[in-house]
């Protein structure tokens, strides 16, 4: 597709010659030229970016695209963004170009993470750490229900193992979403598996709690995760209204995301939302109460608008933990 892009682009004047390259200028992002053709004759990085956002834009049609890449490369994807509109063929608003730039995962000494023997981390090795550790928090968790007395859930071998592919791999993409994707951070282990901190655990603990009540609620006949057969919602408490003005902030949320790309919009949302949510629980006690139709629909309320930003974030909740 290069070369009769060069020439098409030679003819509108949009490339031009310049210490035997050919080259297209854009003084609004930077003082280095784009080169579409190497004053050897050859294509480089440039001249395939530009074909793909030809690409992208003419023929698949796209009115809205985001890169994905390191930040180094974000003076790069803007220079292309510029001579693709130079070109006609990015046109905004009708179109939309982004570059989702995000920084370095670090080890504890601050530098690259990388493994003992000095190699790159390979994702897949990361995610069955994950699991393996999410496994012996799971074991941990049904040991101490059993010993408290209470009932335990996921006492099944087989059950306990879905269980940690789902919390351990949620943990990991948490932990990464809810950092400023612009800004290098520490991987560590201890606060990406803390039921207390915050973390996909502490999410997925609040998300479990919802159910419990639900089910609950379901066996003696009020109603379950469909809600009471009443569709009132009364918000008398403090710790009621603060969770319900809460709920009523998600699509603000979805909305800043969609415009700047930043992911930890969501994440500090979960994280604030299953905090105010413990307040609730605290304050206002759910089941037997004169307020329980109210309240069940306000749980119910809570648990969709977090089943839906973990459905945004790539992860399953466990119904039972």
């Amino acid at each position: 597709m290069i070369p009769p892009l060069v020439d098409e682009l030679k003819l509108r004047k949009i490339c031009q010659e310049s210490a035997g390259a050919m080259c297209i200028f854009t003084p609004s992002v930077s003082t280095y030229p784009l080169m579409v053709i190497k004053s050897d004759g050859g294509f480089g990085y440039d001249s395939t970016d530009l074909a793909a956002i030809y690409h992208r834009l003419l023929v698949m049609r796209a009115d809205w695209i985001v890169y994905v890449t390191d930040l180094g490369q974000e003076q790069h994807f803007h220079m292309i963004f510029d001579a693709a509109e130079q070109a006609g063929w990015h046109r905004p608003p009708l179109t939309r170009c982004d570059h989702m730039g995000f920084g370095v995962v670090q080890g504890e000494d601050k530098k690259r993470l990388k493994t003992r023997s000095g190699d790159t981390v390979k994702l897949s090795d990361l995610l069955d750490e994950a699991v393996q550790r999410a496994a012996f928090e799971v074991r941990k968790k049904v040991e101490e229900q059993q010993k408290e007395g209470g009932e335990a859930f996921l006492t099944d071998p087989k059950e306990q193992m879905e269980a940690a592919e789902r919390l351990g791999i949620a943990a990991v993409r948490y932990f990464d979403m809810k950092q400023n994707r612009t800004s290098n951070y520490v991987f560590n282990w201890d606060r990406m598996l803390d039921p207390k901190g915050n973390s996909a655990v502490f999410l997925f603990y609040a998300y479990a709690r919802i159910r419990s009540i639900q089910r609950k609620a379901e066996a003696s006949g009020a109603g379950g995760a469909g809600g009471p057969s009443s569709f009132h919602v009364e918000v008398i408490d403090p710790a009621e209204r603060d969770l319900a003005m809460k709920l009523v902030q998600f699509p603000d949320v979805i909305e800043t995301i969609l415009g700047d790309l930043h992911l930890h919009h969501l994440t500090d949302y979960l994280w604030e939302l299953c905090n105010i949510l413990t307040t609730f629980y605290v304050k206002c006690k759910v089941l037997g109460e004169e307020a329980q139709d109210s309240r069940l629909l306000l749980c119910e309320a809570t648990r969709k608008v977090m089943l839906k930003g973990f459905e945004l974030l790539g992860f399953v909740p466990l119904e039972k933990i």
